[in-house]
């Protein structure tokens, strides 16, 4: 064999070797499909919502949504009355049975079905809303156990963005779009009080201005 073959031999098997470690990891990432569950959700589009351009680290964020609190159902996983938002994810091939999954600081084994739910309640959404962020909930799945995270997905939920309705009636147990514009009103226009308190400031300082060019002018 020629020196020349020799050479071009070896820089295709280096070139081979270079993508084999990009072949497993490929295989250690699960998709991801948002859950379109009907007795939480009264009116939104969920077909859309999940961005898995850079497959090891999924978004899920939702346009506008109206929920309905429901029950709690501990056979599910849903532990409390609040709505829940929720993705089913596949078990990669090489996934391993001891795979787990953190969430909330807290590593669970893969449920079977692949189907994880996050909690949505007025409360949550409304200090989300006072404090200008929104509500994101990470899972983070190591698929074969080597304590290395593989995948991770993550609910963002923008508050303003809710409609939340009441378990057992219509009625709103927390409105996104009012409470964000009333927000945004108060901010725009200060309470009469805040006005008040600033004239007063306003005319202490001027005349003690006063008071110290007239004492200037004596000396």
């Amino acid at each position: 064999m020629s020196k020349r073959k020799i050479i071009f031999l070896t820089i295709m098997m280096l070139i081979s070797i270079m993508f084999i470690p990009n072949a497993f990891a490929q295989d250690l990432i699960g998709k991801v499909t948002a859950i379109n569950n009907k007795d939480v959700i009264i009116n939104g589009d969920v077909s859309n919502v999940v961005d898995d351009s850079d497959p090891k680290n999924v978004l899920i964020k939702y346009n506008f949504l109206t929920l309905k609190i429901i029950k709690e159902d501990l056979g599910v996983g849903r532990k409390g009355e609040a709505a829940w938002l929720g993705f089913k994810i596949t078990k990669p091939s090489d996934a391993t049975d001891e795979a787990t999954v953190t969430r909330s600081n807290a590593t669970i084994k893969i449920d079977k079905e692949g189907i994880y739910y996050t909690k949505i309640t007025a409360d949550n959404l409304r200090t989300a809303l006072l404090n200008n962020q929104v509500i994101e909930r990470k899972y983070e799945f190591d698929w074969n156990n080597d304590k290395i995270i593989d995948q991770n997905v993550t609910f963002i939920i923008s508050p303003e963005k809710i409609v939340l309705k009441e378990k057992d009636s219509n009625n709103d147990a927390f409105n996104g779009p009012i409470e964000a514009e009333k927000l945004n009103q108060n901010v725009e226009n200060p309470r009469t009080s805040d006005k008040c308190w600033s004239y007063v400031i306003c005319i202490i300082l001027s005349a003690m201005g006063i008071c110290i060019v007239n004492q200037k002018i004596k000396e």
